[in-house]
């Protein structure tokens, strides 16, 4: 049986104080989230993250939530049939 291959992400999900949903996105890794959208949210550096991750939250980010979750990498499955 083959394994399957796991991609991890960081899904960051913004709430508002009602807990609907304002903004949510998929990050490949911190960089990308922290050039995206750091400067907006005062997320600088991978500490503030893992702290976010781990719900270690100061005042300003009660309202925002990073979540750590595993994707299958997808694989295109080519059949090819001969017919003789």
């Amino acid at each position: 049986m083959v394994a399957s291959q796991y991609i991890y992400k960081l899904k960051f999900t913004e709430v508002d104080s009602e807990g609907k949903v304002i903004f949510e996105n998929k990050y490949k890794s911190n960089d990308e989230l922290i050039g995206d959208i750091g400067f907006k949210y005062a997320i600088f550096n991978r500490s503030t993250i893992y702290r976010i991750i781990n719900r270690f939250l100061k005042v300003s980010h009660q309202n925002i939530r990073i979540d750590k979750i595993r994707e299958i990498i997808p694989h295109k499955i080519i059949k090819t049939v001969i017919l003789l």
